[in-house]
């Protein structure tokens, strides 16, 4: 009896956990496809879609990125099919051992040596040639 309750609170955590951040990644909850959203092993979803997911042009990877360190939750990018990739998502807690825990933003930048804080063009010379477009000198 204890077992399918704990079972029952960890689907729960994954399909909630998951589903917000799912839709903080796809610009909300009208924006996801339900049907492809799979509650898998205790405590883990999948989310099967059609695209791409890049950093800049349309973001999805970089805001898929910042969802998962700000909701806690493991994303594993794995081949979905033709066309298609497949979401592993797997709540964590914020302490514990590596296979329990998952980093806030900072402080997985903090580990990887950089400072959240400052951005790489903001760190160049006045005079270097990109400055300008940062609040450096202009010409």
């Amino acid at each position: 009896m204890k077992y399918e309750r704990t079972m029952e609170a960890e689907r729960a955590k994954a399909e909630s956990r998951s589903g917000r951040l799912l839709s903080e990644v796809f610009g909300g909850r009208h924006h996801v496809q339900w049907p492809s959203f799979k509650l898998e092993a205790i405590g883990q979803a999948s989310y099967t879609f059609i695209g791409d997911c890049s950093t800049w042009d349309f973001n999805t990877l970089t805001r898929l990125v910042v969802a998962a360190h700000a909701h806690a939750v493991r994303v594993e990018i794995i081949n979905g099919g033709p066309r298609r990739l497949k979401l592993w998502l797997s709540p964590r807690e914020r302490e514990g051992p590596m296979h329990v825990m998952h980093p806030t933003l900072a402080q997985a930048l903090s580990r990887m040596g950089s400072d959240p804080s400052r951005d790489e063009l903001q760190r160049r010379p006045p005079d270097h040639p990109t400055s300008a477009a940062v609040g450096g000198k202009e010409d």
